[in-house]
C-alpha cells in the first residue's frame, strides 16, 4: 500500500480538518500512510492541538518515520545505502542538547526568572514543544514568581523584619545583610518550586538529555545588566 500512495502529495491543509482521533490513527506502527503523511499528523497533534507526549513515544515516532521513510525509497536506493552502511540503521535516540533544570534554577536565583523563562522556552523550541498552552505556562510563572517576591520584599521590609527582631529581642535582623539572607532564600524557594513544576509538565521525570554549556546566556544576560546599570 505504501508504494501505490507513495506518489500521492501529502497535504498539511487537509490533515489539519481532520479530527484528533483520525490524526492518532496516523501514529499506528501497523498503518498505510506515507511517511510525511505521519510527519504531518505529529506535527499537527503536538504542536498544533497541544498532544502532549512521553519521550518513549515520541522516540517511537520518531524510528516509524525514518523506517517509513526508508521503505519508501527505490530498492536499488537502498541496496545502495545499505552497501555504504555496511550495517543495521541506527535508531533515533532522545538526547536532545538543552540547558538543565538545575542549571536554569541557579541562573534565575543568581541573575533573573527573566533568564530561566528564556531557557525554559529555549528547550521546549528545540523538543518542538512549544505550544500555546507551554508558553502560557512559562508566562504565568514569570508572573507569579514576581509578584510573590516583589510582595515579600515589601512585607518583610515593613512588617516581618520588625516582628520577627521584636520576638528574637535582636537588632541583628535589622542589618541589611540579613535582610538579603532572607530574599534571596524566598527566591531560591519560588524559582525551586516553580521551575521543578513545570519542568515535571514539560519533560517528566526521567527525560533523558544531553546538557548545553550555560556560558553563552550568563554573557548575554550580564551585558544587558550592565548596560542598565551604566547607562
Amino acid at each position: 500500500m505504501l508504494e501505490e500512495d507513495f506518489n500521492m502529495e501529502v497535504s498539511k491543509k487537509v490533515l489539519r480538518k481532520m479530527p484528533t482521533d483520525t490524526l492518532k490513527d496516523y501514529l499506528k506502527e501497523d498503518n498505510r500512510y506515507v511517511s510525511q503523511a505521519v510527519e504531518y499528523a505529529f506535527e499537527i497533534l503536538q504542536q498544533e492541538r497541544g498532544i502532549d507526549f512521553s519521550p518513549d513515544e515520541v522516540l517511537r515516532i520518531q524510528n516509524l518515520i525514518q523506517k517509513k521513510t526508508i521503505a519508501e525509497q527505490p530498492s536499488y536506493v537502498r541496496k545502495q545505502e545499505q552497501e555504504n552502511k555496511n550495517s543495521d540503521i541506527k535508531p533515533v535516540t532522545n538526547q536532545a542538547s538543552i540547558f538543565s533544570k538545575n542549571n536554569i534554577i541557579f541562573l534565575s536565583i543568581i541573575l533573573s526568572p527573566l533568564l530561566g523563562g528564556a531557557l525554559l522556552f529555549y528547550n521546549l523550541k528545540v523538543l518542538k514543544k512549544s505550544n500555546t498552552k507551554n508558553i502560557i505556562l512559562i508566562f504565568s510563572y514569570l508572573v507569579v514568581s514576581f509578584l510573590f517576591i516583589f510582595l515579600f520584599n515589601i512585607l518583610y521590609t515593613n512588617y516581618l523584619q520588625g516582628f520577627i527582631s521584636s520576638i528574637f529581642n535582636s537588632d541583628y535582623l535589622n542589618f541589611r545583610y540579613s535582610a538579603t539572607t532572607f530574599k534571596i532564600a524566598f527566591k531560591t524557594m519560588i524559582n525551586l518550586l516553580f521551575i521543578s513544576y513545570l519542568w515535571e509538565i514539560f519533560f517528566g521525570k526521567h527525560f533523558s538529555y544531553q546538557s548545553k554549556d550555560i556560558t553563552f546566556p550568563v554573557i548575554i544576560c550580564l551585558i544587558i545588566y550592565m548596560a542598565f546599570l551604566f547607562f
